[in-house]
């Protein structure tokens, strides 16, 4: 399975249920940079289509039309995790274009939930691209 790419949508086995964690199979978005693909341990983005119609803060609306997805989603951003890339399944189920508005509203409240908004970049420049 080399040929991940950010953005795609998987499904995958999430664990089971323990405390608030979201669990069992669910869609999830590779979130990490393509440039570190070849790591064992993915950061994913994991998703319901239970949390519809209503997303809460820290959650991002993605419809079926835009994802490829049998069903409307949502992100679910405050449960970002490392997951080991054996509990991908095989075939890719959908896609969320980097580029599009919705995958920078995912960046964007990760970017709110680890507080980095608030933090000043010292020599921003060197990141820019």
């Amino acid at each position: 399975m080399n040929d991940l790419r950010r953005g795609d949508i998987y499904y995958a086995y999430l664990g089971k249920p323990q405390d608030h964690e979201i669990a069992g199979k669910k869609p999830v978005i590779i979130f990490q940079s393509d440039e570190f693909m070849n790591s064992n341990l993915l950061f994913i983005v994991p998703c319901s289509s239970s949390a519809i119609p209503k997303p809460r803060p820290n959650e991002v609306y993605l419809p079926k039309d835009i994802t490829g997805l049998a069903r409307d989603t949502v992100a679910l951003c405050q449960h970002l995790r490392c997951l080991d890339r054996r509990k991908i399944q095989r075939r890719r189920a959908g896609n969320l274009p980097i580029n599009h508005d919705l995958f920078y509203d995912i960046c964007w409240e990760i970017i709110h939930l680890f507080g980095l908004d608030l933090v000043p970049l010292r020599d921003a420049d060197k990141f820019a691209r």
